[in-house]
């Protein structure tokens, strides 16, 4: 145990005591990280920085799994100060909701206003269906593209994620808990793999009935680039065969572009799926699309779709995402800080890059052993958590909150982790990680 995390390493035993993982979500588990040297809770959050139960201060590059593009509110700066935060129109929206009432026994009109809003944001938006979780959207769209075109095969990318229910956990290699005959219903196909594609709606539209695809999905892009023609080419095939094109925009929305990796790549497809930044992390997804689809969104119902104190969230967000050039510093502070690390990297002869997009910056190691790469990412993220940094293995994010002192802070970290990193590389000991190294997990991405 270390005393620098004492009350982190108390808290994640009677997590794991209650809570099965000791968090709700596997990115949040201990392990994902490294566990032991890397806090475990946290509880409070100002601007660009968090703050965890021992009380340390971090700049937060994970930024709620990407649900925080514009940070946090002021509420919990530690220094008084009237500095407006990006984050603060949506508290006091959320505030003021919450006199007036948080769930109705009938429709309120802020859904009707939000739904305008994406509406007019959102290229393939025609009407809108609220749900709680990235999972039950994308869960949605698949029930409204089976139900529209009365077919049931779905064809995704395997490496990509979706969601935890059993519909898309199929493909992985892993998925207890699923029964077998569920396999049948979905295809996993390489991205950039435009001929698998083709190949596939060929293969099926030569059987009969359910065996026809349904629908497509996928994450426009996560790191990897679209090869030219790929997106186009996945809504061309769509259009040949009556399937249902769906962009699963969870991370890209509201990050690429104001109107999603779809406005970015301008491809348009019929149904698309949004959440995590679209409410500065108030509990928020939504399916949306074209009119004569969504009209299928009867099978979808919720309790809580209609929630306010997340739909005036949401509606102060995308105010502010039309007001502000949020996006535009989202692309500034990313580039930024991946030029830094390349050239501290490169610099300091440390056989790693950061790449990806600069919304959504990766860093790997490329040393050749995967062995080492694992260590070296371990060590880096350990280290970069004791200097005042909060990175995820699995890549980092960006929130408008962050200043250019941040980033330059940012940057003067990971030199110096990296200058730790590479000794330890050196010689191949690895004393210096204190943490257990990182975990990964199969259910999640695979890219």
């Amino acid at each position: 145990m270390s005393n620098r995390y004492m009350k982190s390493d108390a808290a994640l035993a009677r997590l794991r005591a209650v809570t099965p993982g000791g968090a709700q979500t596997l990115s949040k588990r201990a392990e994902r990280f490294t566990e032991g040297s890397y806090p475990v809770a946290l509880r409070a959050g100002y601007g660009a920085h968090v703050i965890d139960v021992d009380g340390r201060d971090y700049l937060d590059m994970i930024c709620g799994l990407a649900s925080m593009t514009l940070g946090y509110g002021k509420k919990n700066r530690p220094l008084v100060s009237s500095e407006a935060m990006p984050a603060d129109a949506v508290e006091r929206a959320v505030s003021d909701q919450q006199d007036r009432g948080v769930t109705f026994s009938l429709a309120t009109e802020l859904e009707a206003e939000v739904a305008e809003k994406i509406n007019a944001m959102v290229p393939c938006s025609e009407m809108v269906r609220f749900v709680k979780t990235g999972s039950e959207a994308t869960e949605a769209a698949i029930r409204v593209a089976r139900k529209a075109t009365q077919c049931d095969i779905v064809l995704t990318v395997g490496s990509g994620y979706h969601s935890w229910h059993s519909w898309f956990q199929v493909v992985k290699p892993e998925h207890p808990g699923i029964p077998e005959h569920y396999e049948k219903m979905v295809r996993a196909l390489p991205y950039n793999d435009l001929a698998a594609f083709a190949d596939m709606f060929r293969s099926c539209d030569e059987m009969e009935g359910w065996h026809r695809v349904a629908a497509v999905i996928l994450e426009p892009c996560h790191y990897e680039q679209p090869a030219p023609g790929f997106l186009q080419g996945l809504r061309e095939l769509c259009n040949q065969h009556g399937a249902v094109l769906i962009f699963d925009e969870m991370v890209t929305g509201f990050r690429w572009a104001n109107g999603g990796a779809q406005e970015y790549f301008g491809v348009t497809p019929d149904l698309a799926t949004f959440g995590k930044a679209c409410a500065n992390g108030y509990p928020l997804a939504f399916l949306c699309g074209k009119a004569d689809l969504m009209q299928h969104a009867d099978v979808v119902s919720g309790t809580f779709g209609g929630e306010t104190l997340s739909l005036a969230a949401c509606s102060a967000v995308l105010d502010i995402y039309q007001r502000e050039p949020v996006v535009e510093r989202l692309w500034e502070c990313g580039g930024q800080f991946r030029d830094m690390f390349n050239m501290h990297a490169v610099t300091m002869g440390v056989p790693a890059i950061c790449d990806g997009y600069a919304v959504k910056p990766r860093i790997r190691f490329t040393y050749g052993s995967d062995r080492t790469n694992t260590l070296a990412l371990s060590l880096f993220v350990q280290e970069l958590a004791r200097l005042g940094v909060l990175w995820h293995p699995a890549g980092g994010n960006l929130s408008a909150a962050m200043t250019r002192d941040d980033i330059a802070f940012a940057g003067r970290s990971c030199q110096e982790a990296l200058a730790i990193v590479r000794e330890a590389a050196k010689d191949n000991r690895w004393s210096a990680l204190t943490g257990k190294p990182i975990q990964p997990s199969s259910f999640v991405r695979g890219r």
